[in-house]
């Protein structure tokens, strides 16, 4: 395991990025849950100043979207574009922006493909045709933006589920660990994941420098589907529902959940928070029927607030910010009722 980590020393350790739901969007989220599950073992690994200081949950509705695809917008809401979209996919989220700016990955499930097999895609920010570079969910960015992390989930084609390393290009694949979801701290020397042991997700922190894991979340939740770092690297938020409870957005410590534990928010949320360049966090929430991108301070007891007029009911999903804060990139898969 060490060794595996250690081909590429300098860019894993600067990787970085690092409820009552309705049924089309419980539907997301078991996707989302069974394309990264991992073997119930415990892992041995194996700004805009109107968003500064905040943290977003993804929750949006932008009015006269009706493809489905990649798209950004301004951090306010305004000016969404589609920027990207794979052809014949039933499926498309989790896009992430390079450190530099000037790409995004995403995934995209093809139809025809089981959900095990959806792929990573990697397309301009300016827009464009996607490059498809193989099996995987989760992409990330390394800090130098030149390799990707991801997760293989179990059941897919590839030999080995897990957390993956590969280069930019799409070469170069290597496993990295047992989970998924990863999400790396800012100064990249660890890596937040989730993993299942005994029928709960758990979430871990890897070590880097030290080769070691960490249980991070004490309590048991049945799923986790996605965390985030705080800016400063002292805390992790992540989105789960606990066993017969609905979904909501809690905080811990990055050190552990018994030093700090609240759960900020009880709501129709929806999976992978992403953390601002401030302090506020991305994430997407159910309302009036339709998910919205919303951002919410962790800090305060203010409810999310809604970014832009999102008037139009479309499944908005999945946002993260760009590296200066001023844009967000997100999915949109329009709804089925629509």
């Amino acid at each position: 395991m060490t060794k595996t980590i250690q081909i590429r020393p300098i860019a894993v350790r600067q990787i970085r990025r690092c409820r009552v739901i309705t049924i089309a969007l419980l539907a997301l989220l078991l996707h989302a849950r069974a394309g990264n599950a991992q073997p119930a073992a415990a892992p041995t690994p194996a700004p805009p100043p109107a968003i500064n200081g905040q943290l977003v949950i993804q929750n949006a509705d932008i009015s006269l979207l009706a493809d489905a695809g990649i798209y950004t917008m301004n951090a306010d809401g305004t000016q969404p574009r589609k920027l990207a979209g794979v052809k014949e996919a039933q499926w498309q989220g989790w896009p992430q922006w390079s450190h530099d700016g000037k790409q995004i990955v995403f995934e995209a499930w093809r139809n025809g493909v089981k959900g095990a097999d959806t792929k990573v895609f990697v397309v301009s920010a300016n827009g464009g045709e996607p490059k498809e570079l193989g099996i995987g969910k989760s992409p990330t960015w390394s800090a130098d933006d030149k390799q990707i992390v991801f997760a293989v989930p179990r059941g897919s084609s590839e030999t080995k589920n897990g957390t993956w390393i590969m280069n930019a290009d799409g070469t170069g694949r290597q496993w990295l660990f047992a989970g998924g979801r990863p999400a790396c701290s800012p100064d990249g020397s660890r890596i937040a994941f989730v993993n299942a042991v005994e029928g709960n997700d758990k979430v871990f922190v890897y070590d880097l420098l030290t080769a070691e894991t960490e249980t991070v979340l004490k309590e048991d939740y049945l799923h986790v589907f996605g965390c985030a770092w705080s800016p400063d690297a002292k805390q992790i938020c992540f989105v789960g529902n606990r066993r017969n409870n609905p979904v909501e957005l809690a905080v811990i410590d990055a050190a552990g959940s018994d030093k700090f534990y609240k759960v900020r928010l009880t709501d129709n949320i929806g999976r992978d928070p992403n953390w601002a360049p401030g302090s506020r966090i991305l994430l997407w929430m159910v309302v009036d029927g339709a998910p919205r991108l919303h951002a919410i301070d962790p800090a305060s007891d203010e409810m999310p607030t809604v970014l832009g007029s999102q008037a139009v009911p479309q499944q908005n999903i999945d946002a993260s910010w760009s590296p200066d804060g001023k844009r967000i990139v997100f999915s949109c898969n329009p709804n089925p009722g629509s």
